[in-house]
């Protein structure tokens, strides 16, 4: 069975876009990306990982938004 992330972002989606969210446990981005390009207007990411939280800020790097 494939993972949808689109599926589990629907349902973690913040109803009010302009107000900004924190996502903990970040990951790779995934949740994150998704909710971007749903019109999230800004975004505090977190990750412990110290090799995710590269990927994090390699991900969104120059992205005001993040």
């Amino acid at each position: 069975m494939e993972y949808d992330t689109r599926a589990t972002a629907r349902s973690a989606h913040p109803f009010d876009r302009a107000t900004p969210r924190v996502e903990l446990g970040s990951g790779l981005g995934s949740y994150a990306a998704t909710w971007l390009e749903w019109g999230v207007p800004r975004l505090t990411l977190s990750e412990a990982d110290p090799g995710r939280l590269d990927a994090l800020r390699t991900r969104f790097d120059g992205d005001q938004r993040v």
